[in-house]
């Protein structure tokens, strides 16, 4: 089915699947992966900055704001922002403005479409945040933290709270600067069943991240990585390694450069192996973690002989798997322009280290980037020139000399491979 949401192709993937997700919803149709895969081609190695504007827009243009909104109760007293906002709340406005947002809360929760009152919502957070000072702001974030909190951990199977419901509290929160208060209301969703919710929790605590340090960053890191494990989505999964990324490079003790990648590596080898034995194909998601350790492989406390090992073995399997998807698992083409981008994005720095361990290493040649690119039939070659980078059945390629790794790398992938992605 064609809808508005699918023209609108500008914007940032995590929000172009937010509301996907949320139109799918509405028409009972599930989200396909692979409409989850196009979407992640939109991702750059540029950090992407939350289009929540963008998103409001959107809703709009899909003919949903007109939706009736859901009376409050005659006790639920509007609060009186254009006063409030001008200073910290006092008691009484602050009980006010806490019996309207557990009331609003609650009427997205339990609304069959709460797109309707999910827009008003968002506007009026959206305004008075901007229009208020630092002190209002806060609070106003505490309290929907608070509010939002206790109604998500009181859902169960058959009350839970509806994802577009927390979409919206969640874009909200994030107007509100977030300050460090917001940080439970982010983290409660890192396990919730609809990637969209998700996608809103990271985006959240990565714009938290600097303001968590220590021990506290060390056990947000431990829960991001736990749900991590069964993460499949690809705008999850770079949200993800984005926070890893921003602790190596912005470390706060016992979280350093090296626990955080030993924690992204351990994500990748699990990843790449579930894709390997499924017989799936990674995302760009996966090279960009993969081009970051590559680039920190030369310096400490990366360099160790151990470290540039396992750095060099996760990206010759990725390099592998792209490779071996492109040629191999006939893919739509807008996925084998994502598997084209991957080669170009990791052949060459994992080349580079190559040269730096062994400087007498010759590279394959065409390149394996050339070969995919090229139109003149590649498909036949792209297998050998995998096999000059892992090797082949006695013959040892260029990783396995330089870095005494195993012909292979110990891939292994299913007999019979199909053209399904694995998650």
């Amino acid at each position: 089915m064609d809808t508005p949401i699918a023209h609108l192709r500008s914007w940032d993937s995590c929000q172009n699947q937010t509301l996907q997700q949320l139109w799918d919803s509405r028409v009972n149709r599930p989200d396909s992966h692979n409409t989850v895969v196009r979407q992640s081609t939109k991702r750059t190695i540029i950090p992407r900055k939350a289009a929540s504007v963008t998103l409001l827009a959107a809703v709009l243009l899909s003919g949903t704001a007109g939706l009736a909104q859901e009376a409050a109760p005659a006790d639920t007293i509007e609060p009186k922002w254009d006063v409030i906002r001008k200073a910290a709340l006092n008691p009484l406005d602050r009980q006010t403005v806490s019996k309207w947002m557990a009331n609003q809360i609650n009427q997205m929760a339990t609304s069959s479409d709460p797109t309707a009152i999910g827009v008003d919502f968002y506007k009026k957070i959206t305004t008075h945040s901007r229009e208020g000072v630092p002190a209002f702001k806060e609070a106003l974030a505490q309290i929907m933290t608070e509010a939002f909190t206790a109604r998500y951990q009181q859902g169960s199977e058959g009350n839970r709270i509806q994802p577009m419901a927390s979409v919206f509290v969640l874009m909200s929160l994030r107007e509100t600067g977030p300050p460090a208060a917001a940080l439970p209301a982010f983290r409660a969703v890192l396990t919730d069943p609809a990637p969209a919710v998700r996608c809103q929790g990271m985006i959240g605590l990565n714009a938290l991240r600097s303001s968590v340090t220590g021990a506290n960053r060390q056990a947000l890191a431990q829960d991001i990585q736990k749900a991590a494990a069964n993460e499949t989505y690809p705008v999850v999964l770079g949200r993800i390694y984005e926070f890893f990324q921003f602790a190596g490079d912005n470390p706060s003790p016992p979280l350093d450069l090296q626990a955080s990648s030993r924690i992204l590596r351990e994500l990748l080898d699990a990843r790449l192996s579930r894709l390997e034995k499924q017989g799936g194909w990674p995302v760009p998601a996966d090279a960009e973690a993969v081009v970051w350790l590559l680039s920190k492989a030369q310096t400490a406390p990366l360099n160790s002989a151990a470290n540039q090992t396992h750095i060099a073995r996760l990206a010759g399997r990725l390099l592998a798997d792209a490779g071996h998807a492109w040629a191999e698992l006939k893919p739509p083409q807008h996925i084998k322009r994502e598997l084209e981008r991957i080669v170009l994005m990791v052949e060459p720095p994992l080349g580079n280290l190559c040269k730096a361990k062994a400087p007498n290493a010759a590279l394959p040649s065409p390149s394996l980037s050339d070969t995919v690119l090229s139109t003149a039939g590649p498909q036949a070659r792209v297998s050998e020139i995998i096999a000059k980078w892992i090797g082949s059945g006695q013959t040892k390629g260029v990783l396995n000399e330089a870095f005494n790794l195993p012909v292979g790398l110990g891939i292994q992938r299913p007999a019979s491979t199909t053209t399904t992605p694995a998650s």
